[in-house]
């Protein structure tokens, strides 16, 4: 069957439908379904790159990190535990 053929036959058999509550429910189906293939096209626009740069991807996000302000805030949080245990309560 062809793609003109099927939207023919869906337009047929919506249009002898009379319950509202039955439309609404369809027509929200096909909402849902067109929202998730724009998603889907969205993706294919936009592919993965090749490999991974961490410095070009620190500038394209303007990442940046303050290792005094971390060392600073590490001495303020005062941890005794030893990482390990840190880890397995995760």
């Amino acid at each position: 069957m062809t793609i003109a053929a099927l939207k023919v036959n869906l337009i047929q058999q919506i249009t002898h439908i009379e319950d509202s509550a039955l439309l609404m429910q369809l027509d929200k189906i096909i909402h849902e379904l067109h929202q998730e293939d724009t998603a889907v096209q969205r993706l294919s626009a936009n592919p993965t790159r090749p490999f991974l740069d961490l410095e070009n991807l620190k500038k394209e996000q303007n990442y940046n990190f303050d290792e005094a302000k971390f060392d600073k805030l590490i001495k303020k949080l005062d941890i005794q535990e030893p990482y390990e245990v840190l880890v397995e309560m995760i």
